[in-house]
């Protein structure tokens, strides 16, 4: 008796749902690479100017109640890990190209030449 192999389903349905920790997180950056395991490590990082810790509003002289803000220095830049993905290298692979993509048609749509 031969057996009838069973022909995959033409549609599956999928249902959204974000978990209680989901959030939208901004990403200028990412680091990582291969891990001992054979996974592919991704922190998602963000780039920004550091800022001080406090400072002082100073009254204008001779105006009583006025205040100028305070002159801050540059302190330097800050790449702070916002969060981390382990990825299959197949997973990163097909991943990185649906980014690559979508990237692709929005710098098109806007017109500029980076795509």
């Amino acid at each position: 008796m031969t057996e009838q192999k069973k022909k995959p389903p033409s549609q599956i349905p999928l249902k959204y749902v974000k978990s209680e920790d989901y959030k939208i997180l901004p990403v200028t950056g990412a680091v990582g690479g291969p891990t001992p395991k054979g996974e592919i490590l991704v922190s998602f990082t963000l780039d920004y100017a550091e800022f001080p810790e406090s400072a002082a509003l100073t009254e204008v002289p001779g105006k009583s109640g006025q205040y100028q803000e305070p002159q801050i220095e540059n302190l330097g830049f800050v790449r702070q890990l916002q969060m981390a993905a382990i990825l299959s290298p197949e997973h990163a692979v097909t991943i990185g190209d649906w980014l690559a993509e979508h990237g692709r048609t929005v710098i098109k749509s806007r017109g500029t030449s980076d795509a």
